[in-house]
Order: C-alpha cells, then structure tokens, then sequence
C-alpha cells in the first residue's frame, strides 16, 4: 500500500513534468521560424543549418580568352563601372607562339598610391645614380592596376581558351577571387552566350548572382539546354547525340570525339571509372568559386595543363572534349543538366512564370530555326562549332 508521502511526490512530479512540457511547447512557438530553420538539428544527412555570414560584396575575376584581334573593350568598362570586379584576360595567339597575358584588378587608392610612390622613389634614385635626366610619367587611374607580361612560361598556343582557363587556376590558385568567371572573348554571340541577355557577356556577367555560385560551387553561364543536354551518352568508343536531325558530318564529329575521350580519360582521370553519360550545357563558359577550385589538388591542373600541351589532338577536338569535361573536373558530376527557367531565376534573377517562359522558349526556338543554326549548333558542339571565332585562333 502507497504512502501518504510517496502519492505527494509523485503528484509533485507530475506536475513538474507536465509545467516543463508546456513551457517548452509554447515557448518553441514564440521563436520565429527563420530560427528555428537556422538551429534545428542536423543529422548525416541533413547538416545543420546555419545563417550565412553577411557580406556587403564578393571579389570576382573574369578571365577572358581572346586573340590579338578581338575586341575586348567592353572587358575594362565593366571592371571600371563595378567596384568588385577585376580581369584577367589572356591573349593567346601573342607573338612567338608564347602568350601575352593583361591582367587587371581592382584596387583601394591606398594600395595603388603606395606602390607608385615607392616605385618612383626607386626610380629616382637609380636615375640620379646615373646621372640621367628624369621624366615623369602619369600613373595610371588609382582604381586599376595593370601588369603587363609579352611572354608567360608556356612554350604553346594550344587548346584555345582551356590554356588560358588552367593557366589563370594554377598562377591564382591560392589567390583566386570569390567567383571567378571564366569567359570567351566576344561580347555578343548568340552562339555562345545565351539568348536571354541577346547573347551579351557583359550583362550576362553583371546579373550572375555571386551568392548562387558559392551555393552551388560550379555553375555553367548557359541555363540554356541546346546543345549539350540532356541525351548525351559516351560509351568506350563513341559519343552519341539523342537528336532526330543527324547526318555524316555530325555522325563523323561524334565517333572523333568519342574515340578521343576514351583514349584521354585515363589520363586525366587515372581513378575514376568513365561515365555513361556527359552532359551541360555548351559554350564552355562558367563561374566557380574560389574554394570550389581549391577543391582539386593544384597538382591535377598542373597534369591538366601537361595533357593538354602533350596530346596529339588539334586544338578544336581538345577544345570541345573540355566542353565536356569541366563539370566533372569541379563537381564529381558527369552530367549537369539543371532546369532552365530555375537557372534563369537563381543564377540571374530573371524569375518567368511556367506560361512566360514558354512565350520565350517557343519565340527563341522559331529563331534559332529562321538562323538556320539548328542543326549547326550540334554540329558544332562536337567540335565543329563557332568556326567563325574559333577560326581566329593560330595553331
């Protein structure tokens, strides 16, 4: 038989247990839900999910692969009207077969006031050491600093703008900005470029949301699917296009691809297996982040670019078998083949209704159709494609 005193405590308990319970219920729901998401849990699945830090802005670097007739004008212009941008542009076809690389970054006045001051001081010294007479030059704009190099150590115009991409990765790679945006010359094609900005790089580059890259790491400047996904299968011997229009040359392109990505894999990917399927979007133009980069040891972009100076391949087939290579190389990922009106609205900030974007989607295709590049573009996406600005390139 229960005591007297063995009833009270637990009376006592209970109501304790229950008071607790209450006070920890309610007192959850008066927390804001953006708290709650930020705290909750997390588990091997699911990490736990924490507030990003703020930052007002993020370093980022175009690198451009251009030839010495080329345009890139428009390249300065945007590193001049926005603050966080700076440039690295790669010349590639620059005399003796060797390349001339522009680099221009962004910088405080402080910094560039006390280099120049102490170059010229140094300047001036020697001068009146030899007794010659001085003239002073006008520094250039305090907000850009430009290094000029005629000659880099890379003995060869090789692999078009894969070159100057590994080369910019391997001479920056403990420096790298916080996106980095990896661009082809031409301000304006179609071709390249997508169609939602009329093929403009510069304000492609300018709407790119730097808080999406560093989300996801590596992100392809092309939401739009064609060419390249989806329906890109790689076997041991060939690369076959899923397409209703295919004809020799695109068939011939293909089985020429397909032979030299099996022979290359090894090579660049002695331990991973070869994928049943590559696949992003063409154009082999993208942005990653800093860290994402550093991701892959230093080494594989030395061996990278080794591979790419040794091989055999011309430098359109080398070229093009890159297109296909550089999700891999940053993600793990073989195929990256994101929905394209959420890649519009997350990368750009260019946010359709399903209906709007199909409005688009359809006036873009009769286009493509009326240029008559419909069939061009797949041809070229293995390894036939841009002639007209690949042809600018000297082998």
């Amino acid at each position: 038989m229960r005591t007297r005193a063995w009833t009270a405590s637990a009376g006592a308990a209970l109501f304790v247990t229950t008071a607790i319970s209450f006070y920890l219920y309610f007192s959850h729901l008066l927390v804001p839900r953006r708290w709650r998401k930020q705290n909750r849990p997390g588990s091997i699945y699911r990490p736990v999910e924490w507030a990003p830090p703020i930052k007002n802005s993020y370093s980022r670097t175009l690198v451009v692969a251009t030839t010495h007739d080329v345009d890139t004008s428009w390249v300065q212009r945007l590193v001049d009207e926005e603050d966080d941008f700076s440039s690295a542009v790669y010349t590639v076809d620059a005399g003796d077969g060797l390349y001339a690389r522009s680099f221009k970054r962004a910088v405080p006045p402080s910094t560039f006031s006390s280099s120049s001051s102490s170059s010229s001081q140094s300047s001036s010294s020697s001068t009146a050491a030899g007794n010659a007479t001085t003239t002073t030059t006008p520094p250039p704009p305090k907000h850009t600093l430009t290094i000029e190099r005629s000659k880099s150590s890379l003995p060869h115009n090789k692999g078009r703008e894969v070159m100057a991409y590994l080369t910019y990765i391997i001479d920056h790679y403990f420096s790298l900005s916080d996106v980095n945006i990896f661009l082809r010359a031409d301000r304006t094609d179609s071709a390249v470029h997508d169609d939602l900005f009329a093929g403009d790089a510069a304000l492609m580059s300018r709407r790119l949301q730097p808080a999406y890259v560093l989300d996801r790491g590596y992100v392809n400047l092309r939401c739009q699917h064609a060419p390249g996904c989806p329906g890109m299968s790689v076997s041991s011997s060939a690369v076959n296009l899923s397409s209703t229009k295919r004809n020799a040359a695109e068939d011939s392109a293909s089985d020429q691809l397909g032979s030299s990505l099996s022979d290359a894999w090894d090579a660049l990917f002695p331990f991973d297996s070869m994928p049943t399927e590559l696949a992003q979007p063409g154009g082999g133009q993208f942005a990653v982040s800093g860290r994402q980069i550093r991701r892959v040891p230093l080494l594989d972009y030395v061996s990278y670019r080794g591979w790419l100076v040794d091989t055999a391949l011309d430098d359109e087939l080398a070229g093009s078998m890159w297109e296909l290579l550089w999700q891999f190389v940053f993600t793990g990922q073989a195929a990256l083949c994101p929905d394209e009106r959420s890649c519009y609205c997350e990368a750009y900030g260019v946010c359709l209704g399903e209906g709007q974007y199909r409005v688009f989607a359809d006036a873009r295709d009769r286009l493509v159709s009326l240029r008559g590049e419909d069939g061009g573009l797949m041809v070229g996406w293995m390894g036939r494609r841009w002639r007209g600005w690949r042809g600018r390139w000297s082998g």
